[in-house]
């Protein structure tokens, strides 16, 4: 199995299924990406667990994100 390019990035926030970074080419304060632990070739392709957790994540992240 491939190793995802982004898993040795500094992460903002993770739980059991994904994981946050910034982003290497911002547009914006605080662009992140929200990143599943599992490699698929679309958010289509992750079970409701993971998709579930994903979201999550990424109020979490919002929340992180605007506490700076």
């Amino acid at each position: 199995m491939n190793k995802s390019p982004f898993v040795d990035k500094e992460k903002i926030h993770e739980n059991k299924f994904a994981f946050a970074i910034y982003d290497g080419f911002p547009v914006s304060k605080g662009h992140s990406l929200v990143i599943p632990k599992r490699i698929v070739s679309s958010v289509f392709d992750l079970n409701d667990d993971e998709y579930n957790h994903i979201f999550i994540l990424l109020r979490d992240v919002k929340k992180i994100l605007l506490e700076k």
